[in-house]
């Protein structure tokens, strides 16, 4: 499930943007194709990756923690599902044992059509 980044982020990609526009803009030519002049934007990247790598890993940790528990709740459906198999099972074994000491013929309880 992809969930929407917080506000800040979407503010501090268009400050990033701006400010990497402005950078390159006001350099003079010589240093456009240099990294002096982006150094204090490479900074500004790492505050930013900093600052957005405990909303993306909450958002990892939330999707593993859903999948957990859907995997539990179905493997407790599974089982509650069996023991009632289980539990029908022995009731029919015993109505047949009952049936079988009684002496009942069966065709006369379940006639068929």
């Amino acid at each position: 499930m992809v969930t929407a980044a917080p506000a800040g982020l979407s503010s501090a990609k268009a400050r990033v943007t701006f400010w990497d526009a402005r950078v390159f803009l006001n350099s003079p030519p010589m240093y456009r194709g240099g990294s002096n002049p982006f150094i204090l934007l490479n900074l500004a990247l790492s505050f930013q990756a900093h600052y957005a790598a405990p909303f993306i890993s909450d958002n990892r940790q939330q999707d593993i923690d859903r999948k957990s528990a859907e995997n539990d709740r179905q493997i407790s459906v599974k089982a509650a599902l069996e023991t009632e198999v289980f539990y029908l099972t022995e009731a029919v074994k015993e109505l047949t044992a009952l049936l079988g000491k009684a002496k009942i013929d069966s065709s006369a309880l379940f006639p068929r059509r």
